[in-house]
């Protein structure tokens, strides 16, 4: 009888064990699925972050340090840096501008072009500063001068900054085109939109108060009598 109840308590004993074996491994294997479904969820998100950086600078250019966009309803130039860490682009610094006249400064997206220049020959037999080629004929450059001479900057179209005013390029203080050229690579992206003061995230500068210099001898070269 004694015999009986202790091979019956064995028997029970043996059965306890084998359902906390099971248990401890349905677990385990539970643990393994959650931590593999967590590193595949953590793999697609890193994927989608990689894919979506390649999104942008096939957008924006490969690996460009900026970006710049023209708002010609706002005569506003807006660079914006990327983020080597995120590789977001935010606002950098702002430019008053002068874009062409009756729209002739196309709408769209651009890469710079290589050709730049720091005197160049302009429509109207003026000369231009820091010129940095955008599409076809439309450049960036600084308000025209008269000879290539420092000396001869126009100030009547100084004046004009913030007004459209141009041919179709994209007119800029000295400082500012120089700046664009000597820091904006070719393949560097600019978009030319038409918007308002809210897509200006740092608004619009004013003009550089600068002293206008005294009209040389040779004034009266410069304004015909008539």
């Amino acid at each position: 009888m004694n015999t009986n109840i202790h091979g019956l308590e064995l028997l029970f004993c043996l059965f306890i064990l084998l359902i906390s074996m099971t248990g401890c491994s349905s677990e385990t294997s539970r643990q393994k699925t959650e931590t593999t479904t967590e590193s595949k969820m953590i793999q697609n998100e890193n994927t989608t972050a990689t894919s979506t950086m390649k999104e942008m600078d096939g957008e924006i250019g490969n690996h460009q340090q900026y970006y710049i966009s023209v708002n010609r309803k706002t005569n506003c130039v807006t660079i914006y840096r990327k983020n080597k860490k995120t590789g977001n682009y935010t606002p950098f610094k702002s430019m008053i501008c002068s874009v062409g006249r009756d729209d002739s400064t196309p709408l769209g997206t651009f890469p710079l072009q290589s050709e730049r220049y720091k005197w160049h020959l302009l429509f109207g037999n003026v000369y231009g500063r820091y010129t940095v080629r955008i599409t076809g004929n439309i450049l960036f450059h600084s308000v025209p001068y008269r000879e290539e001479d420092k000396d001869t900057l126009k100030w009547e179209e100084y004046e004009k900054l913030g007004q459209s005013a141009s041919d179709g390029c994209v007119r800029l203080e000295t400082e500012d085109a120089k700046w664009i050229f000597q820091n904006c690579k070719e393949g560097t992206i600019v978009k030319i939109f038409d918007g308002s003061k809210k897509d200006d995230p740092l608004g619009r500068p004013d003009k550089r108060k600068q002293i206008k210099f005294t009209a040389p001898k040779n004034y009266h070269k410069w304004y015909p009598s008539s």
